[in-house]
């Protein structure tokens, strides 16, 4: 009876040390792949190149085949894609007023939904998908700021999404929030830029070296200066004639002179 139960329970300690091993095995799988995906991100350079990335990490972290990464404006309440709609039911850009997507941006939490066609929160025309499909909805937010919404879908026959694969998709979405936080600043920064930038050609250098002292310029059209150049130089020749054509007429007399008395 010992021998079988040391021998029962070496089987066991054995089985569950292999256990073990395979999930030691699978968390370094998925930690190389999270940091794999997450150096992806970090070299886009801008937004669609961080859709791209975030959109393959959400298939390669939750074995899903279809995944989204839709921008977030808080100002605007507007959710957008910088790629092309998957499907007519998913448009490109949609305003985050209802539906199981936006309400992930507006709280600012994740959303796990087994069956879309089961919560009356769901609109096909907003949230995309279709009937018999899994949503899982997870924003991407740093400090009070959501940037992002990530969202995998998963049709029905498969499995439901388990706690261990949300936690998965938020620590990506926690490591990406800065990324994304950082994108946000240098876009701004480059459309502010843009916006305060005047046109090409608008002041000429030595408009811009006369500054008075009290800050204001002298604009001066480039395309001006050969007409401005021409008509000194037509004024010139016509003073010129004059001096000529006066020089040549016979000198005035007065009455006496032509003998009137």
């Amino acid at each position: 009876m010992r021998v079988r139960l040391f021998g029962s329970t070496t089987s066991a300690r054995t089985g569950l040390l292999a256990a073990l091993g395979m999930s030691t095995r699978f968390a370094d799988q998925q930690r190389r792949a999270l940091e794999e995906r997450l150096r992806e991100l970090q070299e886009a350079r801008d937004l669609s190149g961080a859709e791209r990335a975030c959109v393959t990490a959400i298939s390669s972290l939750l074995g899903v085949s279809r995944a989204e990464c839709l921008f977030f404006d808080s100002e605007s309440g507007t959710l957008w894609s910088e790629s092309a709609p998957l499907s007519e039911s998913a448009p490109r850009e949609r305003r985050a007023v209802a539906g199981l997507v936006a309400q992930a941006a507006r709280t600012a939490s994740s959303l796990d939904v087994p069956e879309v066609s089961d919560d009356p929160r769901w609109l096909p025309d907003v949230d995309g998908g279709q009937s018999g499909e899994r949503l899982l909805a997870l924003p991407v937010v740093e400090g009070s700021q959501v940037h992002a919404v990530l969202v995998a879908w998963r049709g029905t026959e498969h499995a439901p999404f388990t706690p261990a694969e949300e936690a998965r998709l938020a620590r990506f979405a926690a490591r990406a929030a800065p990324v994304f936080d950082r994108l946000s600043r240098e876009l701004e920064a480059v459309a502010r830029t843009t916006e305060a930038a005047p046109a090409p050609g608008l002041f000429r250098s030595e408009a811009l070296r006369s500054q008075r002292g009290h800050g204001s310029l002298l604009r001066v059209p480039g395309e001006s200066t050969w007409a401005y150049l021409a008509l000194a130089i037509l004024l010139g020749g016509a003073g010129g004639w004059f001096c000529v054509a006066r020089a040549s007429c016979p000198a005035s007399t007065d009455g006496t002179a032509n003998g009137l008395e």
